[in-house]
């Protein structure tokens, strides 16, 4: 999949969405304009983790939250993980061990999570490839454009002679 540059005119009425896609791969600017009853949604996704082991690898989700381009919570859910827990990361994750014990199976919360994404939802955050392989979310069944933050902000650093 070509990493995918989206910008969205929100100006536009309600069922006209521009999206203006260009790939790596691309020079040239693309201009998809639709004009019908289905509409782009966009959607930022964000999924906290576990650790299941003593490997930086051993993760599970423990949270999920969705939100709109209206900054509205549509979803926010704890996920019982399916393995012991080593460690809760709770400065990362902000989720105690404690609190998993009655949340809904990952079969449950991804049924829902799923329900919310369709094929013209444009999914909008920061590093989200890790968001959308955990919640098992395919390109052209849940979502149609990606656009990473972490790839829209990066700066260089003269110290390394690279981009951050």
């Amino acid at each position: 999949m070509d990493k995918t540059s989206a910008t969205v005119d929100s100006t536009l009425k309600s069922n006209d969405v521009e999206v203006k896609t260009q790939t790596q791969n691309s020079e040239k600017l693309q201009d998809n304009v639709s004009n019908s009853n289905q509409s782009i949604q966009v959607l930022s996704i964000d999924v906290g983790c576990i650790a299941t082991g003593y490997s930086h690898l051993d993760r599970a989700p423990c949270s999920v939250a969705i939100v709109n381009d209206r900054c509205e919570i549509l979803f926010d859910s704890l996920i019982k993980p399916d393995k012991p827990v080593v460690s809760d990361l709770f400065p990362f994750s902000g989720v105690h061990k404690v609190d998993l014990q009655h949340a809904p199976s990952f079969d449950e919360v991804i049924q829902k999570v799923n329900s919310f994404f369709t094929p013209t939802t444009l999914i909008v955050g920061q590093s989200i490839m890790s968001d959308i392989n955990w919640m098992k979310l395919e390109e052209g069944a849940h979502y149609n454009a990606l656009i990473d933050l972490g790839d829209e902000f990066t700066t260089f650093d003269p110290k390394y002679s690279n981009n951050k």
